[in-house]
């Protein structure tokens, strides 16, 4: 057995149910423990390559991870959550460049039956370039994982999630202070989503990067939720349905804007040909993104609307 699998299962005993009366601290423990563990079982996978989804699934429980740190950040003493926040952030920077190129190669194979033979033939031997990236990338995230660096950090990561009360905040008893989550909760998520419907003006007009910030807003929203999402209402399983269609709408005209920027650094080791196939590559693209962007007001209109979000406010009241 795998040694990361062996601290799973180490780990794994000191997953519980999450209730609205825990405390902030250690409500922070179990969400964080139930990511750390999905991605070490990914790990191994994510060197390998053998499954695309392992570098996915590792790398969302990365963001999650670093989510849930920044909202928990006050019920933690010193800069406990912000060093744990950057080291996975180098592990999130060593999936990313990986992730990139495998959603790009993932939508280049699967664009190649509407163009021309030649013109598939090229590309082809253009995504052998971008192949080889990913290989130099994965590399990259292999000899990460064996520094001592990681290993430290997991242990130090592991132990402070099993160690009840550790690095906790010590609040005064005569005071009184929101600690529970069934205090916290619902400001956490209503200030996310008040962020994400500031953009609410701008949304018909605004620009790739500006909708790409949105998205951004969108997965830290998701994010406070789904972490929570055992002691919210039923209604939130259809609130979130709503939301992840907006964020992938606005996900996949990043991935465009993504496949710009890595297709375009490669031009000039490119020949003639295969710089041809490229531009009906991008042609092909851009016209999805002129697409999806004319269809994103539209989104956004339903998401926003009484309908979806009486299902979060329902959701949040139970608490």
């Amino acid at each position: 057995m795998p040694e990361e699998h062996a601290l799973i299962e180490r780990l794994r005993p000191h997953d519980r149910p999450l209730s609205p009366d825990d405390p902030m601290a250690e409500a922070g423990r179990i969400v964080l423990l139930r990511d750390i563990m999905i991605m070490l079982q990914h790990e191994e996978g994510a060197q390998t390559g053998e499954d695309i989804e392992d570098v996915h699934e590792m790398r969302v429980s990365t963001r999650r991870m670093r989510s849930a740190l920044r909202l928990l950040e006050p019920y933690y003493t010193g800069k406990t959550a912000g060093n744990f926040r950057r080291d996975l952030g180098d592990v999130a920077d060593a999936l990313g460049g990986i992730r990139d190129r495998d959603v790009l190669l993932e939508h280049m194979t699967a664009s190649l039956p509407a163009l021309p033979e030649d013109t598939q033939a090229e590309l082809r031997r253009v995504m052998q370039l971008i192949e080889g990236e990913r290989e130099a990338e994965r590399n990259i995230l292999r000899r990460m994982i064996h520094k001592r660096r990681y290993t430290r950090f997991i242990e130090h990561f592991s132990e402070f999630l099993t160690t009840p009360g550790a690095k906790a905040v010590t609040f005064s008893e005569t005071a009184v202070t929101p600690t529970l989550v069934r205090h916290v909760l619902p400001t956490v998520i209503y200030d996310h989503l008040g962020i994400v419907r500031a953009y609410d003006a701008v949304v018909a007009t605004a620009s790739v990067p500006t909708l790409h910030q949105l998205r951004i807003e969108f997965k830290r929203l998701r994010y406070a939720i789904t972490i929570f999402e055992e002691v919210l209402g039923t209604g939130v399983k259809t609130y979130l349905k709503e939301l992840k269609t907006m964020q992938d709408h606005l996900g996949r005209m990043q991935d465009i804007s993504t496949a710009h920027e890595l297709l375009e650094a490669l031009q000039a080791r490119l020949t003639d040909e295969q710089l041809a196939a490229l531009n009906a590559y991008f042609a092909q693209i851009d016209a999805e993104l002129d697409g999806l962007r004319a269809e994103a007001p539209g989104l956004w209109n339903n998401f926003d609307g009484k309908t979806v979000q009486k299902q979060l406010t329902a959701a949040v009241a139970v608490l």
